[in-house]
């Protein structure tokens, strides 16, 4: 019987790109950017996991659509007008844990999920 040669699992993805892909995901998406990427994308988060490793090839239109997110993001500033309203509002004297809590409501109003109204800052 001939000897079968080594099954290839992994490409080798260029360290600089992966890094790259890396630093888009989380400006895009925050920390635990991976999760998100994988539940904004439709893939499963394994495979969301493997491309943050390097292990797969990222999907052009992966990264075009994350591309486009980040011109948004720059162009609405929604970054900075969340952070100054926050701040405006811990300033006034609101808590940390208030503003993350209704942070955390309107984030689940965002994505369409079911608020738990015995745990929502608003029930």
């Amino acid at each position: 019987m001939s000897e079968q040669p080594p099954k290839i699992r992994y490409a080798h993805i260029d360290e600089a790109e992966v890094q790259a892909f890396r630093e888009l995901g989380q400006s895009v998406l925050g920390y635990g950017w991976v999760y998100r990427l994988a539940d904004y994308v439709g893939v499963s988060t394994r495979t969301a996991q493997r491309w943050a490793a390097g292990h797969t090839t990222v999907p052009l239109w992966v990264i075009e659509k994350l591309q486009g997110q980040a011109l948004l993001l720059r162009e609405t500033g929604l970054t900075k007008s969340f952070t100054d309203a926050t701040a405006q509002a811990m300033r006034a004297g609101l808590s940390n844990h208030v503003v993350a809590a209704v942070a955390k409501d309107l984030a689940a109003d965002l994505r369409g999920e079911p608020v738990d109204k015995d745990r929502s800052f608003n029930s």
